[in-house]
């Protein structure tokens, strides 16, 4: 026996396609990290960076802001777990150290970049007093 399915809708396609569940827990938020428990020092650091990361960038950002957002946490949290191995007194690559904090800068740096571009210019008292100045 022959079943006919009858094609869906195109509507009703891009619906299906983008239902809340048939997406990650990542892109969903639910999970931040996939496999990660989420409960443990560093992964709580590690929201808390993309939390204020988020908060600083004016949030509602795009899959690529999100993505740097993350990378620039996760390095970050990565440096942070360094300097703390330093300062318990185990050996540490100072070419690690170096080479996360350096990344982690240009990172964040990125990160600062895209917010300042974002963000209106201020404006100067000399602008205040040309708006008025061409509103009479």
């Amino acid at each position: 026996m022959d079943l006919e399915v009858a094609p869906l809708s195109n509507e009703r396609a891009l619906a299906a396609r983008h239902k809340s569940q048939g997406r990650s827990r990542a892109s969903n938020n639910v999970r931040v990290l996939p496999g990660a428990d989420g409960r443990s020092a560093v992964a709580r650091r590690f929201r808390d960076i993309v939390t204020d990361l988020t908060e600083e960038m004016g949030g509602n950002l795009s899959t690529v802001e999100q993505c740097q957002l993350r990378a620039a946490a996760s390095l970050q949290v990565h440096v942070e777990t360094l300097m703390a191995q330093m300062a318990r007194g185990e050996v540490v690559s100072p070419e690690e150290v170096t080479r996360a904090g350096n990344s982690a800068v240009r990172a964040l740096d990125a990160i600062r970049r895209r917010t300042k571009a974002k963000r209106p210019a201020k404006r100067t008292i000399h602008d205040v007093l040309a708006s008025r100045i061409a509103a009479e």
